[in-house]
């Protein structure tokens, strides 16, 4: 994902300052859900992550409740052209967003065994959650 798409979603999000100023790196995360929504007209994509965070980059609200991580929701609305080939049960992916000239966006998501494309006329987040993760398995 282009590192400058990805900052103007979280600026335009409930986003605190200190994760914008330090945003995650989106490409090699897992996603940790895929949701097609095409119930209405002008299908709907939402795509989880969680990220986890050192305390010096968290905000003091946070440590002051000792969250270590962060839930994100990117939504993305009017989808069309989806294309989903294949599925693995851990998605460690490479994500790209491209603007065409109509001012869609292009988004793309590889990993070892899945290719899944669409193009969206709009993306936000739509979720944005503190929490304590657990230690990482051994």
């Amino acid at each position: 994902m282009d590192d400058r798409e990805w900052r103007r979603i979280l600026e335009r999000s409930d986003a605190p300052e200190e994760i914008i100023e330090n945003a995650p790196e989106l490409n090699g995360t897992s996603l940790s859900y895929l949701h097609v929504d095409d119930r209405h007209e002008g299908a709907v994509i939402a795509m989880g992550f969680n990220f986890r965070m050192s305390p010096e980059g968290a905000p003091r609200k946070w440590r002051e409740q000792n969250f270590n991580a962060f839930e994100v929701s990117l939504e993305f609305t009017c989808v069309r052209d989806v294309k989903i080939n294949d599925w693995a049960r851990s998605l460690d992916c490479l994500i790209t967003f491209s603007r065409s000239s109509e001012g869609t966006i292009d988004v793309k998501v590889f990993g070892d065994e899945e290719k899944i494309s669409f193009t969206a006329e709009r993306a936000r987040i739509s979720r944005f959650r503190p929490y304590r993760a657990s230690a990482p398995s051994p």
